[in-house]
């Protein structure tokens, strides 16, 4: 969406009833508003969904005193959902103005229709049952052949008198 100039009150006050919008109150002869303006028209085009409205000073002076009543400065930005001012700001603060697009958009809600459109049918469907984990097998336990199994007693032997010999020499 591009930038709406407006200089008429009813044309504002139809615009901001809906939705949300981003109100740029500025002038010719304002160096900040200068500064400003491109950056507001880049935002217009990279957010269709918020309304970017421009409102010259100067030109709107006679046709909308209500509408620039908070004015004290340029530029001055006004947001604006549903028709409620919710927030308002003066200055070329580039940062503050990307910052309120943000804001403006955490606003908007997807139409009913939209949602009911995105909402596929609930189909239940059976729930798997968690699949059951392997016990991992075991080896089995080889025999010891005799000869194996007299090596094992005699190394327990020796060492059980290892200990006995090293106990009676610590007494």
């Amino acid at each position: 969406m591009s930038v709406v100039h407006v200089t008429e009150s009813a044309e504002f006050q139809k615009l901001i009833s809906t939705g949300v919008a981003l109100v740029d109150f500025s002038a010719s002869w304002c160096g900040p508003c200068k500064r400003v303006e491109p950056v507001f028209k880049e935002l217009a085009k990279e957010n269709p969904s918020v309304k970017f409205i421009h409102i010259d000073v100067d030109d709107a002076s006679d046709s909308m005193p209500n509408e620039l009543a908070d004015v004290s400065g340029v530029p001055h930005f006004e947001l604006f959902h549903n028709g409620t001012k919710i927030s308002q700001f003066a200055g070329a603060n580039l940062n503050k103005i990307r910052e309120s697009v943000k804001l403006l958009k955490t606003k908007l809600e997807p139409p009913q229709e939209e949602i009911a459109k995105e909402e596929p049918a609930k189909v239940e469907t059976p729930k798997e049952e968690p699949a059951k984990e392997e016990t991992p097998k075991q080896e089995p336990v080889k025999e010891k052949s005799a000869d194996q199994e007299s090596k094992t007693n005699e190394n327990k032997t020796e060492s059980t008198s290892e200990e006995q010999n090293a106990q009676q020499k610590s007494e």
